[in-house]
């Protein structure tokens, strides 16, 4: 009976666990890092929300998940602003092991110059900061193909195109958070929206590195976005459609439906979806092959 009322008490504040890491760190002082192991069977609950998975090695042998949750995570002093000039030291140090930082660090210079890409786009350059450091660095351009995403991929899914203005619509280049506060991903991310004011965000994924749609670099939330899955596409006789002299009428669909793109996965976030939590599934299932049945079964 004790055992029970105990978890009772537990279970009815699983969404304030959190205060069970700041009494935490109290009894111990001299630690900066709570690590616990959860097994693959375990139902997620709300504190494992607040831990950073470690990835395991390819020939582990240990049956459970590693979590880690750093002491510095406690801080609620994290403030969302656009980068200025001062911002480099921090940022070049920030993105320093990340893959195509050179293309970061060329889009951050070209938005202190211009404020907009070489083509006329939009650019805006975000940073995170706690305690007078810079923990996060986000750069999202302003998302000019919304046709073409419209017609090529299953976006109505997800959003209604008709309640959004054109310039609700961006597109995540690149986005850069220490793994010490990856607990406030999404945090950063609404705030990017909120100062943008944006309402939908995007972000291409080319299978083929040596054709990349653009500079782009791998970002760390892509677990909080959703992937939009593509949509089959009519072949248009283009030159039936147009029609011959004397005829004047002009039925092709508009160019920027029928314009020729590198094959990408789509990814998708828009602010409903920052408020909605997702469900860690730590079970291990293995799918051989890459048939149609196999890919519906991870999809579902």
């Amino acid at each position: 009976k004790q055992w029970y009322q105990r978890r009772v008490a537990i279970t009815a504040g699983e969404t304030r666990s959190i205060a069970f890491l700041v009494e935490a760190f109290k009894r111990f002082p001299g630690r900066e890092y709570c690590v616990f192991t959860v097994p693959h069977n375990v139902t997620d609950f709300p504190l494992l929300h607040l831990f950073t998975r470690i990835i395991p090695r390819p020939r582990t042998t240990l049956h459970h998940e590693v979590y880690v949750f750093h002491k510095a995570a406690l801080l609620q002093d994290i403030t969302v602003r656009l980068s200025t000039e001062a911002d480099s030291e921090g940022i070049r140090y920030l993105v320093r092991k990340i893959k195509n930082r050179e293309d970061l660090v060329a889009d951050y210079k070209q938005y202190l110059e211009a404020y907009r890409d070489g083509d006329g786009t939009p650019l805006v350059c975000l940073v995170a900061v706690c305690c007078d450091q810079i923990i996060g660095v986000a750069v999202i351009r302003s998302e000019r193909d919304t046709d073409y995403i419209r017609s090529h991929y299953n976006m109505e899914d997800f959003i209604y195109f008709n309640h959004y203005l054109p310039g609700e619509h961006g597109r995540l280049h690149h986005f850069a958070l220490t793994s010490t506060f990856t607990n406030y991903t999404k945090h950063f991310l609404r705030e990017c929206m909120r100062i943008c004011r944006m309402a939908s965000l995007y972000y291409m994924v080319n299978p083929k590195e040596d054709v990349p749609l653009k500079t782009i670099s791998t970002v760390e939330c892509l677990n909080h976005m959703v992937q939009v899955s593509p949509r089959r596409q009519i072949i248009y006789p283009l030159d039936r459609l147009k029609g011959k002299k004397p005829a004047v009428f002009d039925n092709r669909p508009s160019p920027d439906i029928v314009k020729k793109y590198p094959p990408y996965a789509l990814f998708h976030l828009n602010k409903k979806l920052t408020y909605e939590p997702k469900i860690v599934v730590n079970s291990r299932i293995v799918v051989v092959g890459a048939s149609e049945v196999s890919l519906s079964f991870i999809e579902s």
